[in-house]
């Protein structure tokens, strides 16, 4: 509001100026109008692409995610789905609905929503192939066989989904297999646990080799903290299929010793999520193998508080974000 007091300064400097006085007046109101009409517009025009972008942001939506509120989630991804199916077939465009889509696939999967689920990642992967993004497509196919892995009775998609992934591996070059080789890992890794459930320990023992191979070679080349974390996971992931493996012949006291040692690796990451995970397994061994249910009862209270020491956490996070 400067112009108003440098104005202001030039009337009370030219008081007997009755013509400059006049034009000056005239100046204030002038600008006054302007100025009004321009905030009246501003406002006008923020308040209608309020109400046609009224969605949250991705960050917004993330913490709805991390605290589960799954239904706002969707309610607002297919809100911004919805806006963005109306622009032009652009490659951005593309983009855009593939975070739309992964994003969708999880809040689907965590409400056990398994058709919606693959339907959506489905789509997911079909915009990867168009947009000609490997890694995307690796991810996708992974994603999709997991949920066939994990929540769905019928397991032969799954490998349906592996095979299309061995495909497009095999028409990768050198330096686009160094560059995806994470999701690759994840892929061998996925694929070793689909035959330790359906009791083809050969088979399952040749993808973990593949696995372990990458394991092995990047951990001569940690060059930060962010990758020593990575390598260290997927080390520990590796030792938790060993136990597979063990299991397989039953020797549950050495998958037991085993599970441990990867304990100590989770431990020292302050992975929770692992964590939890470990002692599930232990208290299911001790269950089911033993017929110890103190130790199971033992491991599946330190399952569950670990549990709930990660959800305050998250809670913790999500707050302060």
């Amino acid at each position: 509001m400067l112009w108003k007091f440098q104005l202001i300064k030039k009337i009370i400097s030219f008081p007997k100026n009755y013509n400059v006085l006049a034009i000056l007046l005239s100046s204030i109101i002038l600008c006054w109008f302007i100025e009004t009409n321009n905030h009246k517009d501003s406002k006008e025009e923020k308040s209608s692409n309020n109400k046609i972008n009224n969605n949250l942001s991705f960050d917004e939506i993330k913490i709805l995610i991390e605290t589960w509120e799954y239904s706002k989630a969707i309610d607002n991804l297919l809100k911004i789905r919805d806006n963005l199916l109306l622009e032009n077939n652009s490659v951005e465009k593309k983009q855009e609905l593939w975070k739309i889509y992964t994003s969708l696939w999880m809040c689907y999967l965590e409400m056990q929503e398994f058709d919606k689920s693959l339907e959506i990642y489905d789509k997911a992967y079909k915009l990867a192939q168009e947009l000609d993004n490997k890694e995307r497509q690796i991810r996708n196919i992974n994603d999709i066989a997991l949920i066939y892995l994990d929540y769905i009775e019928d397991k032969k998609p799954c490998l349906d989904y592996f095979q299309k992934w061995l495909e497009l591996i095999d028409n990768l070059d050198q330096k686009s297999f160094e560059l995806y080789q994470h999701s690759i890992y994840l892929i061998y890794v996925n694929l070793s646990n689909y035959y330790v459930d359906a009791k083809d320990i050969n088979s399952a023992k040749k993808y973990y080799k593949k696995a372990k191979e990458i394991v092995d070679k990047n951990l001569s080349v940690i060059d930060n903290d962010i990758i020593i974390r990575q390598r260290k996971k997927e080390k520990f992931v590796l030792m938790t299929i060993e136990s597979d493996f063990l299991i397989a012949v039953v020797k549950y006291q050495e998958a037991i010793d085993n599970y441990l040692k990867a304990f100590e690796i989770v431990k020292e990451l302050d992975h929770k999520a692992y964590q939890e995970w470990i002692y599930n397994s232990i208290s299911d061994l001790y269950n089911e193998k033993f017929g110890d249910y103190k130790k199971a009862y033992d491991y599946k209270n330190k399952a569950i508080d670990v549990r709930e020491k990660r959800i305050y956490s998250d809670s913790q996070k999500a707050i302060r974000e």
